[in-house]
């Protein structure tokens, strides 16, 4: 947006609302367009509409009103909205001071609890609380980082270990609505979205659900009110027996609406499997704890497009640019570690939980047994299990002992060129 190509002028500063109006003043636009600038301008839209700015200076608000913007935004307004279009979503409370907070803790009744804080970006200020002192340490947090005008936190039950899905809806004046992508986060329930890998179509629902959850999102971004544009609609569903929850919606294009427009070429119809996997940085935040919650903590991620999921998730290994030619191509430390650390890392969400199956795979864990500890849905365990069963395929062969279909199956799951991952899987057991 800031493409001289596309922007006539390109003003840079702090990210206030009296700077953003007095450039409104200068410039003095029809209408501001909220839903493109991410969580910022959708907060920066509030604040200049509520302060009668917009009023003041005759600027409209395009793509989502700021009715629409509290609706989604606001965890009590989003709340009712979903009750009445039918939907439902997680046990929870709305508050605005610590004291009531701990109230809605005492109502639920039980530990693990989700803190989600209203008006934030990547989930800042929330997280899972596991006990009491947990609970108030991330509910001020979470209070503290809620945009200003609201100070309001959502206290939810935990849904840890459900399936986690996302797609991406379109709607525009004529009340056309599209879904142009569903993604599925390999990482169940309690991982941010942007920290977990997520996979392009959805690979794990059945017709049934695909069908429901197709239809949600479309209820959804009219009865939110969003009139014209891209909005990302997240759910929860039960593995044991299909039931949906709605998590929550952003009125605007997120960071997953680019990596589906991609995945699909929307508008054209191109088909691809995609997959992204985040970038993590720990080691320039001394300090901070390599710990996955909703509190999204990547710097960054790569997304790579294949024609199977296998395929997809080598390639993006190989373009985090952090030493691995693939998936087990690499330094696994874990591969050194004993059963209980590396059980631990399979439990806890962290950077490194991949490698952590790969070891547990390597060490003769099955499916079964990292599924019942990660909750990683056994579709997406399966798919990995084949991927080490080929390496080990590899190396019990020399190069010319491989057939043309040998090297076929191999490159069509996405491994780097044969002689190269043949030569590393060597360098590996000498």
């Amino acid at each position: 947006m800031a493409d001289p190509g596309l922007a006539h002028r390109t003003y840079i500063g702090p990210m206030t609302p009296p700077l953003v109006e007095r450039i409104i003043a200068a410039e003095r636009p029809d209408a501001l367009l909220p839903t493109m600038g991410g969580q910022t301008a959708l907060n920066l839209a509030v604040s200049l509409a509520e302060s009668g700015a917009l009023d003041r200076l005759g600027v409209g608000l395009i793509g989502a009103s700021l009715s629409a913007i509290r609706a989604a935004e606001d965890r009590q307004l989003f709340k009712q909205a979903m009750d009445r279009i039918g939907l439902k979503t997680p046990p929870s409370g709305i508050r605005t001071t610590l004291e009531e907070c701990l109230a809605i803790a005492e109502d639920i009744g039980e530990f693990p609890l989700i803190v989600r804080p209203a008006f934030t970006l990547g989930g800042t200020g929330g997280g899972i609380a596991y006990n009491r002192a947990e609970f108030e340490d991330i509910c001020r947090a979470g209070l503290a980082a809620s945009h200003s005008h609201t100070r309001q936190v959502l206290i939810e039950k935990s849904l840890l270990g459900w399936k986690e899905y996302e797609l991406e809806v379109m709607r525009d004046m004529a009340d056309n609505v599209v879904i142009i992508c569903s993604i599925e986060n390999i990482d169940p329930m309690g991982v941010h979205t942007g920290d977990s890998i997520t996979v392009a179509p959805a690979q794990t629902l059945t017709d049934k659900e695909y069908q429901r959850l197709r239809d949600y999102p479309v209820a959804i971004i009219r009865e939110i009110g969003v009139e014209c544009g891209g909005s990302n609609v997240q759910f929860a569903v039960n593995p044991a027996d299909g039931e949906v929850m709605v998590i929550e919606m952003n009125p605007r294009v997120s960071r997953s609406s680019a990596l589906a427009s991609k995945a699909t070429g929307f508008l054209i119809a191109k088909m691809a499997a995609k997959l992204s996997i985040p970038r993590f940085a720990f080691e320039k935040f001394p300090g901070s704890e390599p710990i996955l919650t909703t509190q999204m903590k990547s710097v960054g991620e790569a997304m790579a497009l294949g024609r199977t999921f296998q395929e997809s998730f080598h390639k993006a290994v190989r373009s985090l640019e952090t030493g691995f030619a693939g998936w087990g191509c690499g330094p696994i430390k874990e591969l050194d570690w004993d059963w209980e650390k590396i059980k631990y890392s399979l439990r806890v969400p962290n950077p490194d939980r991949i490698h952590a199956i790969y070891a547990a795979f390597k060490k003769g864990m099955g499916v079964e047994g990292i599924h019942e500890i990660s909750f990683i849905d056994k579709s997406f365990l399966t798919e990995l299990k084949d991927l080490v069963d080929v390496e080990q395929f590899l190396m019990s062969r020399s190069l010319d002992q491989l057939s043309k279909d040998d090297l076929y199956q191999v490159k069509r799951r996405g491994l780097a060129t044969s002689k190269l991952h043949l030569r590393l899987l060597h360098q590996k057991v000498m």
